[in-house]
């Protein structure tokens, strides 16, 4: 006997009837007879408004709905296919956290080990390691697959299952604008409206020594600045980028990109004033002015 509870009414008695007439119409198979029997009507001439058979429905209305409890929970059991294709080596889920609101990619969206199934249960060693680190889990949104589930499916496509049920509110501007999902979003039409808040702050980097190389940040993102920066200065042996601090800065502050170089952030300044001025020869003397405050 199985302590689970049906998921469906109990049967009618029409319903019982049926069932008792087709199981007793088959004639039993005995291996000591083997002459042709007679076929036996149990229900001929049975009175089913006598106690007897009131009786005998009731056990079997408690015997189908028995059957239908153990039917029920085969189907809603987890099978193989279904926990491969959603689940990590542990054989659980994974699912969606919010990093901490400090630190590097504050309050980005991401995903790991530590969902829940169908029954409540997960790998609860991955689930505190996270929340440990300082992550908060978004259970809003179902869960979703381990990393391979996706890698013929582009950039972007495990967040896919958090989009399709509104969970684009959750993603901040940073990384939307990190992943360029403001260009390209990983779900046709998604709209992310923590960026539309801010997208009048929005600061484009496009190196012309590269092909393809370009950041997208807000006016206040000083590390995506920085990276910028280092962008420009580093030596890549092939005769391009390896520019002085000088121009790096100009560079940058023509495109409006934020970032902080020291002092020589106050030069270019001042360069970029003298050359508006016509007075750009006077640049050595404003930068040991500069350096003199500094």
């Amino acid at each position: 006997m199985l302590d689970a509870l049906p998921s469906e009414e109990p049967p009618t008695v029409a319903e019982a009837m049926e069932e008792l007439q087709e199981r007793l119409a088959k004639p039993p198979v005995s291996k000591a007879s083997k002459t042709p029997t007679e076929t036996i009507h149990p229900l001929e001439g049975l009175d089913i408004d006598s106690p007897a058979a009131a009786e005998i429905m009731g056990r079997l209305q408690e015997e189908i709905t028995e059957l239908r409890g153990q039917v029920s929970n085969l189907q809603n059991a987890p099978t193989g296919g279904g926990v491969v294709t959603a689940s990590g080596p542990s054989g659980y889920p994974w699912q969606y956290y919010r990093r901490s609101s400090t630190g590097d990619h504050a309050s980005w969206i991401v995903y790991a080990p530590g969902g829940a199934n169908d029954r409540g249960q997960r790998d609860s060693g991955s689930f505190v390691q996270y929340m440990t680190k300082g992550m908060k889990p978004i259970t809003g949104y179902g869960n979703c697959s381990p990393p391979s589930a996706y890698h013929e499916l582009g950039p972007g496509a495990p967040f896919v299952p958090m989009l399709e049920r509104g969970g684009a509110r959750e993603f901040p501007a940073s990384q939307v604008l990190t992943y360029k999902w403001h260009l390209d979003p990983p779900l046709k039409g998604c709209v992310f409206p923590q960026y539309e808040a801010v997208k009048d702050r929005v600061r484009h980097f496009e190196c012309e020594d590269c092909d393809r190389y370009d950041m997208w940040m807000l006016d206040d993102d000083m590390e995506t600045g920085m990276a910028c920066f280092r962008h420009l200065r580093s030596n890549t042996n092939d005769g391009r980028h390896e520019y002085s601090r000088r121009e790096a800065t100009l560079i940058l502050k023509e495109q409006r990109v934020p970032f902080s170089a020291g002092r020589f952030a106050a030069i270019a300044e001042e360069l970029k004033r003298m050359e508006i001025s016509g007075n750009a020869d006077d640049l050595q003397s404003g930068a040991k002015v500069t350096q003199e405050s500094d």
